[in-house]
């Protein structure tokens, strides 16, 4: 990065269900590796706090800087708090911002796309539409913004009187920070695709704003193309793009890139539940010398309820 703020990678983590836990060390670690610069944001409930697995997630948090911890303190509706990874957009303190799924792993593609994403400031957005079934424009777990822009952006608005530069106010053409409150508070039940249908409702709207930023968002459709959808105009990656950046896997260590990609490649896609990761990449993992890996191994060694659940 270019200035001292921060990158995050954000999540949200919330409920009793057991599988968004079962993949966290492997996460941290392959984070660790492919984005050692990157910041780890964990944004939980009152229940995950509580889990008797948190400790792994508290005392890592304590021995290596790129994990941070937020607990949301609050009553929600059913996924909700799918939205808490946005959080961070409007930080002041924050360079770039990439959501992300706990249940999924990153990927050489992931890598080559964030890298890419970066380098070329004049994105804004950018979006991973990785499968099919994937006709939203934003992907709330495959999508990254640079957050240094987009405030200029939300200022534009604040601060011109025209009616085409306004986004004050709770309707859709709006995207200041109160725009998150103001549709969830809309709200009365909220399904899977709450997270979806914020962006999609505050980024790809038909204001003047929203259309200055669908031209500045980077559209990435991989394997099976996702369908176009009606009104949305994005740039789109293309693959002299792609394979201009294909250095920037050179930084990652070449067996954690390999256990990544042969995760990614089992399950088809990077946002497929990575549900079933086989304990062996965990165990393998937890040997390869960095700070993450080793303060792990160390963590394990301390508390056997972890070891048993985890399965090492």
């Amino acid at each position: 990065m270019t200035d001292n703020k921060k990158t995050i990678l954000s999540y949200s983590l919330f409920g009793s269900e057991k599988r968004f836990w079962g993949t966290i060390p492997f996460v941290l670690m392959a984070n660790s590796l492919f984005y050692p610069k990157f910041v780890m944001r964990f944004h939980l409930d009152t229940s995950a706090r509580d889990n008797s697995m948190f400790k792994l997630l508290d005392e890592i948090s304590k021995t290596c800087s790129n994990v941070e911890i937020k607990v949301i303190d609050t009553p929600y509706t059913g996924t909700l708090p799918t939205i808490w990874r946005m959080m961070p957009l409007w930080d002041e303190d924050v360079s770039y911002l990439f959501c992300r799924d706990l249940d999924a792993v990153p990927s050489s593609f992931e890598k080559k796309v964030v890298e890419f994403f970066v380098k070329n400031k004049q994105f804004l957005i950018y979006s991973m539409r990785v499968y099919a079934l994937h006709t939203t424009p934003l992907m709330a777990g495959l999508c990254g913004f640079n957050c240094n822009s987009l405030r200029l952006y939300r200022m534009r608005g604040a601060n011109n009187s025209s009616r085409l530069y306004r986004m004050r106010g709770a309707n859709n053409s709006s995207f200041l920070p109160s725009t998150f409150e103001n549709y969830i508070s809309r709200q009365r039940n909220f399904g899977w695709g709450c997270d979806q249908v914020l962006l999609k409702n505050v980024f790809c709207n038909r204001s003047y704003i929203g259309s200055l930023i669908m031209k500045r968002t980077l559209d990435v459709p991989i394997r099976t193309a996702p369908k176009k959808i009606p009104g949305y105009l994005p740039s789109v990656m293309t693959e002299h793009a792609f394979n201009s950046v294909n250095n920037t896997l050179n930084s990652v260590n070449k067996d954690m890139l390999s256990w990544c990609d042969e995760i990614v490649n089992k399950f088809g896609f990077e946002a497929h539940p990575a549900t079933e990761i086989d304990r062996s990449y965990l165990i393998k993992a937890l040997d390869i010398d960095c700070e993450m890996c080793k303060n792990l191994k160390i963590i394990f060694g301390k508390y056997p309820d972890l070891r048993e659940f985890y399965g090492i």
